[in-house]
């Protein structure tokens, strides 16, 4: 699980924030639910049953290089995404963003002062829909 993790999401970060994910175990990436990134507070690992505090303050750059990171370098790529509130990755994770709105005609056309970022790791979770299924099945 760690490297599809790696590779799909880790990938984006610069180096020096990249190194501090070493301090998760793989154990705890493979029940790992998303990443959070803050302005000013540490990035935090959060899994279903705990939180994994990374040694490192994240800051208006970090997060800007991120964006840019997960774009592509190509801002106006996604911006439409961005406008929706998140960007889309390889592997279907979603990075969901959160600043100040620029708003023109009542909907959204930007989104600027990015404060935070928060992954959601995409994972396949065999047999989730067997009860909605056998339900469906059986009202047919």
């Amino acid at each position: 699980m760690l490297s599809k993790i790696d590779s799909e999401i880790l990938s984006y970060f610069p180096n020096y924030i990249r190194e501090k994910f070493k301090c998760v175990a793989e154990k705890d990436w493979e029940s790992a639910k998303e990443i959070r990134i803050r302005n000013g507070k540490p990035i935090i690992v959060s899994r279903f049953d705990k939180e994994i505090i990374i040694e490192h303050i994240a800051s208006c750059e970090d997060i800007l290089r991120l964006v840019e990171n997960f774009s592509e370098n190509s801002l106006y790529k996604v911006q439409n995404e961005i406008n929706e509130g998140f960007i889309t990755i390889k592997g279907g994770h979603r990075i969901g963003i959160s600043g100040t709105s620029v708003i023109e005609n009542e909907k959204i056309k930007n989104i600027k002062y990015i404060s935070s970022l928060n992954i959601r790791i995409a994972r396949e979770v065999l047999g989730c829909s067997n009860n909605l299924l056998d339900s469906l099945c059986r009202e047919s």
